[in-house]
C-alpha cells in the first residue's frame, strides 16, 4: 500500500484538476472572488488530491474486505434471525453515522419548519436503509428478481408523491441520495459478494451490485411516510455557505468519520475473531487499509466543505442574477466534472473490473455517469429558473428506467441503480446543491431540495443505456 502511494497520487491529481480548473477559471476571470478564496481553492485542491489517494489506497482491502467479511461469515452461521438482525443493525448504523446525512437533515429542518426535529429525520431515513438493505439480502439468499422488486419499490414512492404535501417531495425524493457515501458504498456492494459466495459457491456477478440502489429508495418511502404526517409549512432558503475555520473542519470531520469507522471496525474484529480466522500479517494490512481511509475521507471531505462549498453558492447567485444562459452551461460542466471527482466512483469502477474482469471498461462508466449528472444539473437549473417541481421529471424518468430494467441484463440493470447512489456524494452534496440553491435564493423560486435526487436519478437511465 505504501508503494503504490505516489501512483494513486498522480491519478488522484488528474481526476480532481478537471473541476478544480474549471472553478479556478471561473473564480479568476468571471466570479468576483476574494485573494482568500483563490487560496483556499489551491489548498483545498491539494486536500482532495491527497484525500482522494489515501482513500483509493485503502478502500480497495479494507472496506472490501470487511463487508465480504461480515457477508460471509453471516451465511456461514445458517442462523436465520442473526442474518436478518445483523443486517438491520448494520444498515441503520453505517446511515445514522454517515456525515453528509447529518449535514442534509439540518439544512431540510431549516428549510422545512414542519420537520421540527433533525433527529427525526435521521431516524426515519436511517430507518428505511436498515429495512431496505435487509430486503436487499434477502434478495440474494431467495433469488429475488431485482427489477421487480424495484418496479414494486417505486410504485410504492410514485404513489406516495402524490398524497405528501407537495413541497416536501423534493426533500423526500433528496433523502434516498445522501444514504451512500464513499465508505458505505464499498461496505454494501462486498457485503452482497460475500453472501453470494457463500451461497453459490461462485461470485455471481448481479449479486455484487444492486444492494446500493435497494438502499436508496428506502428512505425515500421512509421520508414520505413521515411527511404524511406533516402539516404543508412555507418553505424557507437555508443558505448554503461556510464559515467555520480549516481546524474547526478538521476536529469535525474526524470526529464524524471516526463514529462511522470505529463501528465498522468493532464488527470486522468480532467476525474475525469468532467466525473468520485471517492470518494476523492479513489483518494488520486490513487495519493499516482502514487508517488510510479513514484520513482519506477526513482530508476529502475537509477540502470539499472548506473550499468548494462557498464558492459553489457563490457562483449560483452570481449567474443567476447575470445570465441565466450562463447559469446553464456553468451547471453542465461543473455537473460533467464534479462527478469525475466523485471517491465512491472510483470504488464502483474497481468492483464492475474485477467483477468482470475488465469487460466493462472503466471509460465508458465515467463516461456515462458524467453525461447523466450533467443533464440532471440541467434539469435542475430549468427547475429553478421557471419554478417547475423536479416530480415532473424524476416520475417519468423512473418510469423508463423500470421499463429498461426489463430489457437490460440482470448485471447491467444493478449496476445501473448503484451508479445513482455512487453520484450523489460529498461533490454533489458540497458543490452543485449550494450551486442550485444560490441561484435558487436570488431567482426566489427554490431552496434546492431535489436536486440530489435529480442527480441521483438520470446517472442510472445514462447507465442503462449504455447497458443496452
Amino acid at each position: 500500500m505504501f508503494k503504490s502511494i505516489p501512483n494513486k497520487i498522480k491519478d488522484s491529481f488528474l481526476v480532481i484538476a478537471p473541476i478544480s480548473l474549471v472553478i479556478f477559471l471561473l473564480c479568476m476571470f468571471i466570479v468576483p472572488t476574494s485573494a482568500s478564496d483563490k487560496i483556499n481553492l489551491g489548498i483545498c485542491f491539494l486536500l482532495l488530491v491527497f484525500g482522494l489517494a489515501f482513500f483509493e489506497n485503502g478502500a480497495s482491502i479494507s472496506m472490501t474486505t470487511i463487508g465480504e467479511t461480515v457477508g460471509s461469515g453471516l451465511c456461514r452461521t445458517k442462523k436465520l434471525w442473526l442474518v436478518i438482525i445483523s443486517s438491520f443493525a448494520i444498515g441503520f448504523i453505517i446511515t445514522f453515522a454517515e456525515p453528509d446525512l447529518q449535514v442534509f437533515a439540518g439544512q431540510a429542518i431549516q428549510a422545512f419548519p414542519s420537520l421540527s426535529s433533525k433527529w427525526l429525520v435521521v431516524i426515519a431515513i436511517s430507518l428505511g436503509v436498515a429495512i431496505s438493505f435487509l430486503l436487499a439480502v434477502f434478495r440474494i439468499i431467495l433469488k429475488l428478481n431485482y427489477s421487480v422488486m424495484m418496479l414494486i419499490s417505486y410504485g410504492c414512492v410514485i404513489t406516495l408523491s402524490f398524497l405528501v404535501p407537495q413541497n416536501l417531495v423534493g426533500f423526500a425524493f433528496d433523502s434516498g441520495s445522501v444514504t451512500t457515501g464513499p465508505i458505505s458504498v464499498p461496505l454494501i456492494i462486498s457485503f452482497g459478494l460475500g453472501i453470494s459466495t457463500v451461497l453459490w459457491r461462485n461470485k455471481k456477478e448481479e449479486d455484487a451490485f444492486g444492494t446500493i440502489g435497494l438502499c436508496s429508495v428506502g428512505p425515500i418511502i421512509a421520508s414520505m411516510v413521515l411527511c404524511l404526517f406533516l402539516n404543508e409549512g412555507a418553505s424557507t432558503t437555508a443558505q448554503a455557505s461556510s464559515t467555520l475555520s480549516y481546524g474547526s473542519f478538521f476536529l469535525k470531520f474526524i470526529k464524524e468519520v471516526a463514529i462511522v469507522i470505529i463501528p465498522i471496525l468493532i464488527i470486522f474484529l468480532i467476525f474475525q475473531r469468532t467466525l473468520i480466522k485471517y492470518p494476523k500479517k492479513f489483518v494488520r494490512k486490513v487495519l493499516i487499509g482502514l487508517l488510510f481511509t479513514y484520513v482519506g475521507i477526513v482530508l476529502f471531505l475537509v477540502g470539499v466543505n472548506v473550499g468548494y462549498l462557498p464558492l459553489g453558492y457563490k457562483m449560483g447567485t452570481y449567474f443567476a442574477e447575470k445570465s441565466k444562459f450562463a447559469l446553464f452551461i456553468v451547471g453542465i460542466i461543473l455537473g460533467f466534472c464534479s462527478v469525475i471527482a466523485e471517491p465512491a466512483l472510483s470504488v464502483l469502477k474497481t468492483q464492475i473490473n474485477q467483477i468482470t474482469n475488465g469487460k466493462i471498461k472503466s471509460w465508458a462508466i465515467v463516461l456515462f455517469m458524467a453525461i447523466g449528472v450533467s443533464f440532471a444539473v440541467f434539469i435542475s437549473c430549468l427547475c429553478v429558473v421557471f419554478d417547475i417541481s423536479v416530480i415532473y421529471f424524476i416520475i417519468p424518468a423512473f418510469v423508463i428506467i423500470i421499463a429498461l430494467s426489463f430489457i437490460n441484463s440482470k448485471l447491467f440493470t444493478a449496476i445501473s441503480f448503484d451508479s445513482g447512489g455512487v453520484a450523489t456524494g460529498a461533490m454533489a452534496i458540497s458543490l452543485i446543491l449550494p450551486f442550485i440553491s444560490g441561484a435558487g435564493i436570488v431567482l426566489g423560486t427554490s431552496s434546492g431540495f431535489g436536486t440530489v435526487a435529480l442527480i441521483a436519478t438520470f446517472p442510472i437511465l445514462s447507465m442503462e443505456i449504455l447497458g443496452l
